[in-house]
């Protein structure tokens, strides 16, 4: 038998084992890194509602027609929720919480596919590398921040559609970068 059966057969032996959830998260992964590729082009640009709303276009084939998502720690202001609404909605609420930074850089590290849901939910683990900037888009000094925890959690219908996305950070210091800011802007250090 030929090198690439057998690796074709190795895949199907260990997908089988694992049970059926892997080949759904398998599936699923591969939209989470496509997903991905495509925020990547946001790299060293200010996040602003136009470029959001340009990768949301970009992005729409990955999500049902209505989802839920949300961002942050619910107690703090660098938070939001939303429910039953279409993935643009989601992508505008994320560039008003993220408008006053340019990330500079974030390395996919970990991929997850959770078994107990049958694949059909994906934990990423990304650090990020990012800096505060005004509405202008000058960058404010003691704002630059680097390998900053943020997580995703994706979950998929049985179309292979996005239908709730929640990102976590630190909300700690999402507020102290916003607050300084917002004091570089009223001339305040």
């Amino acid at each position: 038998m030929p090198l690439k059966g057998l690796l074709v057969l190795a895949f199907l032996n260990r997908a089988l084992a694992a049970g059926p959830w892997a080949s759904v998260g398998e599936k699923n992964v591969a939209a989470v890194l496509r997903l991905n590729d495509i925020g990547q082009t946001i790299k060293g640009k200010q996040i602003t509602a136009a470029r959001v709303a340009s990768l949301a276009q970009q992005m729409a084939s990955f999500y049902a027609p209505e989802l839920s998502c949300s961002a942050g720690d619910k107690t703090t202001s660098m938070s939001f929720s939303l429910t039953a609404v279409p993935f643009a909605q989601c992508a505008g609420a994320f560039a008003k919480l993220w408008g006053n930074m340019k990330i500079n850089n974030w390395q996919l590290d970990n991929v997850a596919i959770d078994p107990a849901t049958g694949g059909k939910t994906i934990l990423t683990y990304q650090p990020s590398d990012f800096v505060g900037v005004t509405n202008d888009g000058v960058e404010v000094p003691g704002t630059e921040f680097h390998k900053v925890d943020v997580s995703s959690k994706y979950t998929f219908n049985d179309q292979g559609l996005v239908t709730d996305l929640h990102t976590e950070l630190d909300s700690g210091i999402m507020e102290a970068l916003m607050t300084k800011v917002t004091n570089y802007g009223l001339g305040v250090e």
